[in-house]
This record gives C-alpha cells, sequence and structure tokens, in this order.
C-alpha cells in the first residue's frame, strides 16, 4: 500500500525571548520551525516532549530569503514563542450526530465558532470533550506513550451499534473502524483518567440504555 503523502503545514515561530538561546543563534520572529532533532512538530506538546530530552537540535528557517539556521539548546528553554498550540491543523469531527450544537447554530456568527473540533490535543490542554471516532492507531499509541491525561470524552451511549446511529460516523469515511468502538477504546485507554459526558435523547439512549451505559461505565476505574 503507498505511504499516504505527508501534511503540509507551517510553524510560524511569533516572538524569540530577549536574550535567549534562539535570539543569540539570530532567530527572529515570523522564521520558521523546520524540526527539532530532526523531528517535524505538529504541536505544543511535540515540541515540549523534544525538549525534555535536555539536548536538541533546532532548525529554523527565514521565509524572505529561505536560509535555514541550526542550533543546539541544552537543558533550558530555547526562547521561540507560538501563537497556536496546535500546529498541523485541528482534527475535526466525523461525526454527523442529530443533536450537535454546531450544526443547529445560526449563521452570522464568528467563524471560530463552527470549527468541530474533536482533537484529542484540545481535549488533554483545554478540557474539550471528543468522540475519538476519527482517531489511527499511531494517535492512540501517541495519547497512551505520552500520557496524555485526563481526556474529556463524549460516550452518548456504551450500545455500540445505537451509538453509530446516533452519531452518524458510519456515514462518513473514518480513519480506522476498530478504533472507534467505543468499550475497546475506553479500555485500551485505562491508563489515562477519562471524565465523560452523555447527551440523553428521548426515546434514543434514555431509559434502559441509559441506565446500561452509567452501569458500565461505573466498571471502568479510570472513570
Amino acid at each position: 500500500m503507498a505511504k499516504a503523502a505527508e501534511k503540509e503545514y507551517k510553524v510560524v515561530i511569533s516572538n524569540v525571548s530577549e536574550g535567549s538561546v534562539a535570539e543569540q543563534a539570530g532567530v527572529k520572529a515570523n522564521w520558521e520551525l523546520l524540526t527539532v532533532n530532526g523531528q517535524r512538530i505538529p504541536d505544543i506538546l511535540a515540541y515540549r516532549r523534544e525538549l525534555e530530552k535536555g539536548i536538541v537540535e533546532i532548525v529554523v528557517k527565514d521565509p524572505k530569503s529561505d536560509h535555514e539556521t541550526a542550533f543546539i539548546c541544552e537543558w533550558e528553554d530555547p526562547g521561540l514563542e507560538f501563537d497556536d498550540v496546535i500546529f498541523d491543523g485541528i482534527r475535526l469531527c466525523a461525526n454527523k450526530c442529530d443533536f450537535c450544537y454546531i450544526h443547529q447554530m445560526p449563521k452570522g456568527m464568528r467563524k471560530s465558532l463552527y470549527i468541530m473540533d474533536d482533537d484529542y490535543r484540545t481535549s488533554f490542554l483545554y478540557g474539550s470533550f471528543v468522540t475519538l471516532t476519527n482517531l489511527d492507531e499511531s494517535e492512540v499509541q501517541r495519547i497512551l506513550d505520552e500520557n496524555l491525561s485526563p481526556l474529556y470524552v463524549s460516550v452518548h451511549t456504551m450500545d455500540q451499534v445505537l451509538r453509530q446511529d446516533m452519531m452518524k460516523w458510519w456515514k462518513h469515511k473514518v480513519k480506522d473502524e476498530k478504533v472507534t468502538d467505543i468499550a475497546q477504546m475506553l479500555h485500551r485507554l485505562e491508563p489515562i483518567q477519562l471524565y465523560t459526558q452523555m447527551v440523553v435523547l428521548p426515546n434514543r439512549n434514555d431509559g434502559e440504555h441509559l441506565s446500561e451505559s452509567l452501569k458500565a461505565l461505573s466498571n471502568y476505574p479510570n472513570i
């Protein structure tokens, strides 16, 4: 199978701290961060992960001249600042829930209100709720490896068939259907503390469905 093309994105440096290693290396605001320890950096979490290794090589680029600069930072913050915490784009929701509040919002409001954020990274950073239906295996493994805890998860129901019907992710192309099984996902994420929520709809997931879901969730020690 052919390898998928790597997503294109730029990591723009918004500010360089005065007296920092980066400033001493000549780095300026509006330059681009290319790699840290040879790795492309998709978000602030990956950036911090590499810095925690102690000795890092950082490569940046002046977009005006395309000149690249590499410098070493040892056991200190390099002094780079960014406007965003997610560099490669927010993971958007793959669902089409009947009860989605974003779909029900009136037109003409600020654009940020219409972003269907379903990104596990913003869940960890800001406490936003995610459905976990848009993950692939590498992202599940990253959550575990980096202990991105706690996460906030929209469960709605533990009945997998009913959950698919309520969220309608089956109408869209999902990355990996194995990781959309909510019971399996919660089991795999047992090392991670989880806060869960349920949107309850009359005659859909209330009554016996709600009781069974709450009973199932109560058996997870990390919820």
